[in-house]
């Protein structure tokens, strides 16, 4: 038989146990990749842990990758990144098929933006409420082809990286980027309700307005690569 002070000791817990996973959830945070290596697995690095090479350790976001999420850093800083563009810094991730996945234990709630750039064709990305896309469907986001040398950059041929963002309710444990593996650059993953785009960045609509009169080249490289 449990005593009260035993009742009182698991109920003190419950609510500590609640309070932690509310931190979690109570600001958005972002993640520019910078800090990790060029072609290095992410893995527990924004979750207070080490990135594949050994990088960190990193900012306590809750947030794992499996390997299959590297980072490259910019061809133009001497990493392989065949991008330019970026919001930031010069590092952005890629995935590759077997770990197309992001997972936040705690879960995050509002939305998901980020910046990406990918001229093999138009994808989408699946946000869940469990990890590993277990769970309830929360939110699609459909993201168009975007441009192939659309920005100046010496030896960045996915440029540049345009916004994208989505909203939904509940909370968010997993996000599945399987559709861009091999195809796209991620950079800047904001959870949490996005913010307006600073002026002066690409918006979406608008890049694509401005991709419609630029002469398409045919990638038949994977991204990343081409």
């Amino acid at each position: 038989m449990r005593t009260p002070l035993g009742a009182f000791a698991l109920f003190v817990s419950a609510v500590i146990g609640l309070a932690s996973s509310t931190v979690a959830l109570s600001a958005p945070v972002t993640m520019t990749f910078e800090g990790l290596g060029d072609f290095e697995y992410v893995r527990e690095y924004y979750n207070g842990g080490y990135g594949g090479s050994g990088s960190g350790p990193g900012p306590t976001f809750g947030v794992s990758f499996p390997d299959g999420t590297y980072s490259s850093i910019d061809a133009d800083d001497g990493g392989t990144g065949n991008f330019g563009g970026e919001p930031s810094g010069n590092t952005a991730v890629s995935f590759q098929q077997f770990g197309a996945w992001m997972n936040v234990s705690a879960g995050f709630s509002d939305g998901l933006s980020f910046y990406y750039s990918n001229p093999n064709g138009p994808n989408s990305i699946f946000i869940y409420d469990g990890i590993d896309g277990a769970g309830n469907l929360l939110a699609t986001l459909f993201l168009p082809m975007t441009a192939y040398q659309g920005q100046m950059d010496p030896t960045g041929n996915l440029s540049p990286l345009v916004y994208a963002s989505v909203t939904f309710s509940g909370t968010a444990r997993s996000v599945d980027f399987q559709q861009l593996a091999h195809r796209a650059y991620v950079d800047d993953i904001r959870l949490g309700a996005p913010v307006p785009v600073p002026a002066g960045s690409v918006l979406l609509g608008s890049a694509l307005a401005a991709f419609a009169t630029i002469r398409r080249k045919a990638v038949s490289q994977t991204a990343g690569w081409g």
